[in-house]
């Protein structure tokens, strides 16, 4: 009989990869939600079991999702109770969304069909008004707009550290962006973990990452309320994603994951280089395995470096960024065709395929000619 009733209201077991890292919880839980939605025109009726080890990368995140996915605490033989569902055909691993070694993540379709949208997830009025606090408390006005910006470091997961280290981004190659966002009337908010590198003082800029007020609840709300998220390719923006705010990326990488995974987003890649230092052109790289490195090995193995983009392309990326959001970018016939250009590279199997973000206009200027 419990078959029955399960079976009748489309019970389905959220199986993550990885819950414990906050890009793979955002992104596959966001992008679980929108697919089934967009499939069958209403919410699911779906449970997840708190993982182990170490329980959800950020409990209040977790929290949000449980609007839609009934949360099962950390329980005794909860392997037991997953492999039964499994069993009974119940399970959706959330992998393909984003994980998708050497394969196309499933997540950038989803979040193409889902177009403009409006996404599943708004903040709670109780952190509305703890971030609008916090704000407050370190000299922002109320009212004024702000940036949240991630340069992802070594410090956050050791362990693995050896794997991702290409992904790694100096913020202080955010300084010419700061500059931009700070003289249109902007603040920076400086996101991240307490083993980062403290900035320096200036103005317009808190670094919340290495301040006492960083937790968890912070966390998020400061994403989901941020005009822009500034990153790179980790997992963080994927929160921003998640309560539709923009992002504009910088070092993207591989290169089949260039694109950014929201309609409004922007990206630009990290550039390869050979033994030589001679970088590599883009379709160069998409005729060849390259296109599909996901670890810093593969790039050693290969006699190949990975080189972040110069500090003035970022900060073009975000000028044009914020000129969207003002409705005054300028696009010529030539930035549409170096758009599709781009676009035309990429194949069933390459990360980001099916992407509806676009890449930077002024990197492809510079690296798509026509």
């Amino acid at each position: 009989m419990a078959k029955v009733i399960l079976d009748f209201v489309g019970l389905k077991h959220v199986n993550m990869s990885l819950a414990q890292r906050i890009g793979h919880l955002a992104m596959e839980g966001d992008t679980f939600l929108r697919d089934q939605i967009m499939k069958t025109g209403r919410r699911p009726t779906a449970v997840m079991i708190e993982p182990t080890p170490g329980g959800f990368a950020n409990p209040v995140l977790a929290e949000y999702f449980s609007r839609y996915i009934a949360i099962i605490p950390l329980i005794e033989r909860a392997d037991i109770i997953q492999q039964a569902l499994a069993k009974a055909g119940y399970t959706i691993n959330t992998a393909p969304y984003a994980v998708a070694m050497y394969e196309t993540a499933l997540g950038y379709d989803v979040y193409r069909r889902w177009g403009t949208r409006p996404p599943l997830f708004d903040l709670y009025a109780r952190d509305k008004a703890i971030t609008k606090n916090f704000l407050r408390s370190v000299g922002v006005p109320d009212g004024a707009w702000f940036v949240c910006m991630h340069a992802r470091g070594g410090g956050y997961s050791p362990y693995d550290e050896h794997l991702h280290s290409h992904r790694n981004v100096e913020i202080n190659d955010y300084h010419e962006a700061i500059d931009r966002i700070v003289a249109r009337g902007g603040w920076c908010i400086r996101m991240g973990d307490p083993t980062m590198k403290p900035m320096p003082p200036r103005q317009g800029v808190i670094d919340y990452a290495c301040s006492q007020y960083k937790s968890p609840r912070l966390d998020i709300g400061l994403v989901a309320s941020c005009r822009f998220f500034l990153g790179c390719s980790s997992g963080l923006h994927n929160v921003a994603v998640m309560f539709g705010r923009p992002s504009a990326l910088a070092n993207t990488t591989p290169l089949s994951g260039s694109y950014a995974l929201g309609v409004s987003d922007l990206a630009i890649p990290q550039t390869v280089a050979d033994a030589s230092g001679r970088a590599l052109e883009i379709d160069e790289i998409f005729k060849s395995d390259i296109a599909n490195f996901r670890l810093a090995e593969e790039f050693r193995r290969r006699g190949l470096t990975t080189k972040n983009v110069e500090p003035t392309a970022i900060a073009a990326l975000v000028d044009e960024m914020m000129d969207r959001l003002e409705g005054i970018a300028e696009y010529t016939a030539d930035d549409i065709l170096r758009q599709n250009k781009f676009r035309s590279f990429f194949r069933p199997g390459h990360y980001a395929y099916g992407a509806g973000s676009q890449i930077g206009r002024d990197y492809l200027r510079s690296h798509l000619p026509l």
